[in-house]
């Protein structure tokens, strides 16, 4: 949103504007307003991202507000170090477990470094701008900015609204079968730590990462289907896969396909007249 993101190495293509104009890009925006967290107490501040004074606020865009400076002389995290000190608390790619070695306490050794902050992070880990060189800039007329921008966020509002579950619906045997592949083997960005909520304005908001299990890409517990819809039997489907490789897990796929052809067979979302 603030910072952008790179492609081929290059921060020039998707930047924080780019980003802007997208309209899809707010569907992914988190419900739960959950993205920043104390770095100290793990503390949520709660952001509600479909509130424009809230973007205003935070500056979560250079289009809408510009970022103050940095809230500290930071050491500039970013994606590999923030990786790194995560690293230790997920399992290793492709593996059940990680076991770690002799001589360390909680994946930390007895200097206090983390052990294997030189392992390379997963190739599909997504790669953020996490510290740019310069601050972002925007060309489009902040009037402009704050119509577009309270328009797309009221009319992604509504399009959620629709998707979520519907009780009728599902009482009418209107849902069809739905099955679920989903990666935990790569460490995904879930929140952004910061010293204060105050800092969330600083431009070095997203400079230091948590991480979680997930695809690269797609957090595992967001990959889930929305409150109220169920997988078909055998529809929720692990892979070791990335996300940029989770339709080349064709045993993953077949499984899903199996479970939704199986599940139209007893006829699940045929109406009244198939149960």
């Amino acid at each position: 949103m603030r910072n952008g993101d790179e492609v081929l190495l290059s921060s020039k293509v998707l930047t924080a504007q780019v980003n802007f104009t997208f309209r899809t890009s707010y569907l992914l925006l988190p419900d739960d307003e959950k993205c920043f967290i104390d770095k100290r107490t793990n503390e949520d501040y709660p952001v509600n991202f479909f509130d424009i004074a809230e973007w205003k606020r935070h500056a979560l865009s250079p289009c809408i507000a510009p970022a103050l400076s940095p809230f500290a002389a930071p050491e500039r995290k970013g994606l590999l170090n923030s990786m790194a000190d995560n690293l230790m608390a997920l399992p290793l790619f492709g593996r059940k477990g990680l076991a770690l070695k002799s001589g360390t306490k909680n994946g930390r050794d007895t200097g206090g470094n983390v052990t294997m902050a030189d392992r390379k992070p997963h190739p599909e880990a997504r790669v953020w701008s996490s510290s740019p060189s310069t601050e972002p800039q925007s060309t489009i007329p902040i009037g402009e900015a704050e119509e577009y921008l309270g328009r797309t966020l009221a009319t992604t509002v509504c399009f959620k609204d629709e998707l979520k579950f519907n009780l009728s619906h599902a009482q009418e045997n209107r849902y069809p079968p739905l099955s679920v592949l989903y990666g935990t083997s790569v460490p995904t960005v879930y929140r952004a730590r910061v010293a204060s909520r105050a800092a969330i304005r600083c431009r070095d908001a997203f400079y230091d990462l948590a991480f979680a299990s997930g695809d690269g890409v797609c957090l595992a517990r967001a990959a889930m289907l929305p409150t109220g819809y169920s997988c078909t039997a055998g529809g929720k489907v692990k892979t070791e896969r990335g996300h940029v490789g989770l339709l080349g897990d064709l045993e993953g796929i077949g499984k899903c396909l199996v479970s939704v052809i199986e599940g139209r067979k007893q006829g699940i979302g045929l109406g009244h007249q198939a149960r």
